[in-house]
Parts: C-alpha cells; structure tokens; sequence
C-alpha cells in the first residue's frame, strides 16, 4: 500500500499528544501535497522523480518514528540528542518558541523534541506554540534541510542566518518562570551528500565554524543588537549569561538516510523506506559509504569542558 494512504490509516496512532503534535491544518496540507506527489509519479514501472520537499521528508520521519510508540520516540530523540540515555519524549512540528529579539517573528522549527510544552499563541495558526517544561532538562531543536540552504539574513538584519538564529532560540528557550533547559541540541538534518567536501552550502561552513569557535556566535547576536534588541518583556527575559549558556550547547549533523535507515519496525517503515529509495536523488550522487543508514551518525554522550577549558557545542557527528 502507498505511504499516503497507510498514514492516513494509522492517523489516529500517530496525532497524539504523547506521540506526534501538529496541527489539523498542517496535517491535511502536507497529508495533500504527499498524495499529489505520489499521484503524479505514477506506479513503480515508470521512471520515479526525486522528491523535493523538506516538509515531506520531515513528516515522513516523524510519522514513521511516532507510530512506534514509545521504543520509535526513543530512538529518535537518542538520534537528534546524540545522547543515548535521552528519554522518550513527544515530537513537535514547524514548533514555535517565544521570539527571543523584538521585531524578529517566531522561528518556526522544523521537528522539536524533549522538555517541551506547549504555550497559546494568538492568532497564530501556522505552528504550534512551546515553551520549555521544568521537569525535564534537555531539549533538541532540529533543522531540516533537503536542497535547500539557510536562509543568509531576515527582514531586520540582513547578516543574520538561519543556524544562528536557531541556535539563539534554543539558549534562550525558557518556561513560564524563565527556567532554562541545562543541555541544549540543535540538530541539522539533510541528505549524506551535503556532509561530503567540499562543501556546497552555507549551513556546511556555518556548522563548521560554529564548531570549532562557538564565541563567534556571542559576536553574531551583539552585532544583531542595533536592529533587533533582545526581549525582556511579557515574563520573558533575555539570559544575562548568554556566553555561558554555550557550555550547555551542543551542535550535531545527522542525516536522513541514517534517520531512514535506522526506523524501527512498524507499519509504517517498509513503505517508507521504499519511498525513499525511489525518490531521493540525492542518494544516487553521494560517495560510496555516505549513505550508510545506522553506523554513518553515531551515537556520543554529551560532552562537558573540562576546567579551564573554552565550551564546546559538539563536533560533527
């Protein structure tokens, strides 16, 4: 059975509160776009176009994770932490934490998971609003990209991109009392060819950058400071101690291909797999080894600097 349709089947296991949130309206729109797409590849004979849409390879992902129950909201939370102790924790879609700068939107997030609750949004129907939960201390915020880059500036601050701005968002994510998470993760996710050199995309050398000098980053949002000033307004405060909230970050790279490949049993995963097989083009272009599904993202404990030591978000993993 097509993917579409055994999704559509399993709905009602997958759009829970303990599992997967999203919202009905980008439910049905990407549920949509997902039966037009296989409508008008055709049957497996015919020649099979790539696929595209990152929105469609993310909600894959999640579904496939999230029908699963509790063992699939392991795996992929231990996967995006890098953390192979992490618990099981719901999965959010194109989630909204609160703004950290004025005149700066939401930033919508691709797929979100651990200590994570949810927070009214008014007149906001394109996401789902969090905020940080308490009894927990570890969140991961991910960045999916198929072939497309970061995004390189926004309406108010045209040197400012994506990955930084994702970054500020999960060391600035709070609760309701201004509780802050003591681990971080922002995630990239995209095709093993994009993890290949040399490099083709911005988020490829921004990654490595922020890396290998995660002060740079403190540079990034004082430069951001003369056009959008940092919030403290509503119950919402800005860190004073944002330089030594970057001992709590930790950057990692995954792909889907690992995500794909290491999907646990479910009815979904077959169907999935098989998805990927014939419409991801970018597989087809990748060196050999770059698209081995488990062992190409490994699993590494978090890392805390030693005395002494500058912090370090992490290293390419």
């Amino acid at each position: 059975m097509r993917i579409d349709r055994l999704i559509d089947d399993h709905r009602h296991e997958i759009r829970r509160p303990d599992r997967l949130n999203i919202t009905p309206a980008q439910w049905e729109n990407i549920s949509r776009r997902l039966r037009a797409f296989l409508d008008a590849a055709g049957g497996a004979a015919t020649p099979q176009p790539e696929c595209y849409d990152e929105q469609l390879w993310t909600f894959l992902v999640a579904c496939g994770y999230a029908v699963a129950e509790e063992a699939g909201l392991r795996s992929l939370c231990r996967q995006v932490t890098g953390d192979p102790g992490a618990p099981p924790t719901p999965l959010w879609l194109e989630a909204l934490p609160v703004p950290p700068r004025h005149r700066e939107g939401n930033t919508n997030l691709d797929l979100a998971c651990g200590a994570i609750a949810a927070r009214p949004i008014a007149g906001k129907a394109g996401g789902l609003g969090i905020r940080y939960d308490p009894a927990a201390d570890h969140i991961a915020f991910c960045e999916m990209k198929w072939y497309s880059d970061i995004s390189k500036s926004v309406t108010h601050d045209q040197t400012r991109n994506q990955l930084a701005r994702v970054i500020e968002n999960a060391l600035t994510f709070q609760g309701a009392g201004c509780e802050r998470p003591s681990r971080c993760t922002v995630t990239l996710v995209t095709p093993a060819a994009f993890k290949a050199e040399p490099k083709s995309r911005l988020y490829h050398y921004k990654f490595d950058e922020y890396s290998a000098a995660p002060q740079r980053l403190l540079d990034e949002f004082a430069r951001s400071d003369a056009t959008m000033p940092r919030r403290g307004t509503g119950g919402w405060r800005y860190p004073a101690d944002i330089g030594a909230r970057l001992g709590a970050l930790r950057l990692r790279w995954i792909t889907f291909e690992g995500l794909i490949g290491s999907l646990p049993q479910s009815p979904l995963d077959g169907a999935i797999r098989t998805f990927s097989d014939r419409h991801n083009g970018s597989a087809r272009t990748s060196a050999a080894g770059d698209t081995l599904p488990a062992a190409a993202d490994p699993i590494i404990p978090n890392r805390r600097p030693a005395a002494g030591e500058p912090p370090a978000p992490g290293s390419r993993s």
